[in-house]
C-alpha cells in the first residue's frame, strides 16, 4: 500500500538525519587528510575502484552546468504550509498533491487547490498520455489541464505501491501480481493464460516471498519493475531479474535511468547499476531527479545539491541554504529547480 504522509516524512527525516552525519564524518576526514598532507608535502595516493561491496563518494570536476554553484537558492514557505509530496511538470503547469488534495500551479510558487479527495488520500501520480492520472486509495482522477477533473470509484480494487502508463494501458503491481488495465479504473492480473491462475506474473524476492515493487517504468520501450530487486521485460508476461535483492541492502524507492546507468534510492544508501554491476553509494540528498542533460540530480534538505553523469561521481551544483527542511520531492521547471518539503518550506534557484 502506498505509504502515508507520515510514514514519507519519517522515511525522509530518517535518510537526512543520516546524511547530516555522514556529512560531518567526511568533512573532518578531509581535514585530517589535508593537514597530513601539508606536513609530510606528499601527493595523495589515487582512490581505489568502488566494487559492490564499498560505500563512498567519488568527485570529478568533469560534470558540470551553467547552474553549478552560481545560484542563490530562495526560500519560501508556500501559503497555507502546503507540503507537496509529489510534484509533476503537465501540461506547461506543475501538478502537485498533499494528502488528500491536488493543487496546481503556472509558476511553481503560487499554488490553488483544484481537486479535493477526502476522505481518501493520494496513491500515485503519472503522466498518462494527453492526461494526467492521480490515484487515491479508491478512485482514479483524470486531468488533460490540473484544473478540471474528471474522477471515477476504481473497479476490482487492487493494494498497489506503484501504477503507470505505457501509452497503451495502464499497469500496477498487486502485492507481487501484474495488473493491466485500458481505462486506468477496471484492473486485471496478467495471465500468460487467461484461463489458468497458475500463470500470472508474480515478482518474488529472493526467498520466494511477494517482492515489494516500488516503482514501474518504461525506458526505450523495455518495462522494469524495481523494489525488492530489478527486473526486465519486453512484453510484461517475460520478466528477467537484473538485479537481486541480495545485491541490495535495503528495497529501491525509485528507479532512474539516464541512457546509460540506472540509479536506484534507497532508504539508508543509494545504487547504481550499469546493466553489469550494482554500486552502493552514499546517500547523497534525499530527492532525486534527471535534467534534460541526463544528469542526475540529488537534493538535500539543506539544499545542498550535487550532480552526476553515472550516480556513482557526484560535484557539488548548490551549496546549503537557511532554513533546512525535509525535502520531499523536487522539479525542474521553467528553468528553476524546485524542492519542496515539510510545513510548506520550499526552495528555487536557477537551472540551465
Amino acid at each position: 500500500m502506498k505509504q502515508t504522509i507520515k510514514a514519507i516524512r519519517y522515511k525522509s527525516f530518517v535518510r537526512y538525519v543520516f546524511i547530516v552525519i555522514v556529512s560531518i564524518a567526511y568533512m573532518t576526514t578531509l581535514t585530517a587528510c589535508s593537514a597530513q598532507n601539508s606536513e609530510v608535502n606528499e601527493a595523495s595516493e589515487p582512490a581505489t575502484n568502488t566494487s559492490v561491496q564499498d560505500v563512498t563518494i567519488e568527485t570529478s570536476s568533469e560534470v558540470s552546468t551553467e547552474a553549478q554553484m552560481n545560484s542563490v537558492w530562495t526560500s519560501k514557505v508556500l501559503e497555507g504550509n502546503l507540503a507537496l509530496s509529489d510534484v509533476h511538470v503537465f501540461n506547461g503547469g506543475l501538478i502537485g498533491v498533499d494528502g488528500g488534495k491536488i493543487y496546481y500551479s503556472s509558476n511553481g510558487i503560487d499554488w490553488e487547490m483544484t481537486k479535493d479527495m477526502a476522505p481518501y488520500y493520494y496513491y500515485d501520480a503519472f503522466i498518462a498520455g494527453g492526461q494526467f492520472a492521480v490515484y487515491d486509495s479508491n478512485n482514479s482522477h483524470f486531468s488533460s489541464d490540473g484544473k478540471s477533473w474528471t474522477s471515477f470509484p476504481r473497479q476490482d480494487y487492487h493494494l498497489f505501491n506503484t501504477a503507470m502508463y505505457d501509452g497503451n494501458q495502464f499497469i500496477d503491481v498487486d502485492t507481487g501480481s501484474l495488473c493491466l488495465s485500458s481505462d486506468g479504473v477496471k484492473y486485471v492480473k496478467i495471465r500468460a493464460d487467461a484461463n489458468d491462475p497458475r500463470t500470472e506474473v508474480y515478482f518474488q524476492d529472493d526467498s520466494g516471498y511477494a517482492a515489494t515493487i516500488s516503482r514501474l517504468a518504461n525506458y526505450a520501450g523495455v518495462y522494469y519493475a524495481a523494489g525488492a530487486g530489478v527486473w526486465r521485460s519486453a512484453d510484461l508476461y517475460n520478466w528477467t531479474q537484473i538485479v537481486s535483492s541480495g545485491d541490495m541492502t535495503y528495497a529501491a524507492e525509485e528507479l532512474l535511468y539516464n541512457g546509460s546507468t540506472f540509479f536506484m534510492p534507497a532508504l539508508y544508501e543509494n545504487y547504481a547499476f550499469d546493466g553489469t554491476t550494482v554500486t552502493k553509494v552514499e546517500p547523497i540528498g534525499s530527492v532525486f531527479l534527471v535534467d534534460s542533460a541526463n544528469h542526475f540530480v540529488g537534493v538535500s534538505g539543506s539544499g545542498a545539491s550535487s550532480i552526476s553523469s553515472d550516480a556513482i561521481t557526484w560535484d557539488p551544483l548548490f551549496s546549503e541554504s537557511e532554513p533546512s527542511f525535509i525535502a520531499y520531492c523536487a522539479v525542474i521547471f521553467d528553468n528553476k529547480l524546485f524542492v519542496y518539503g515539510e510545513d510548506g518550506n520550499m526552495r528555487y534557484a536557477a537551472y540551465k
